[in-house]
């Protein structure tokens, strides 16, 4: 499993926890912010992991 999916992952789960109580529309917006998030956090910490190439 890549690195970024996992994070999208992670934080999908957090935002969608923390919004459990509203309505739907809300969770899925939530789920869907907190994935895009997650999904960037992953990709910069791949860009920072691998040495630069010249």
């Amino acid at each position: 499993m890549q690195q970024r999916w996992f994070w999208a992952f992670c934080m999908a789960m957090i935002f969608g926890l923390m919004f459990m109580k509203s309505n739907i529309v809300m969770l899925i917006f939530m789920i869907l912010i907190g994935g895009a998030i997650g999904y960037f956090t992953g990709v910069e910490v791949e860009k920072h992991k691998k040495p630069p190439k010249e």
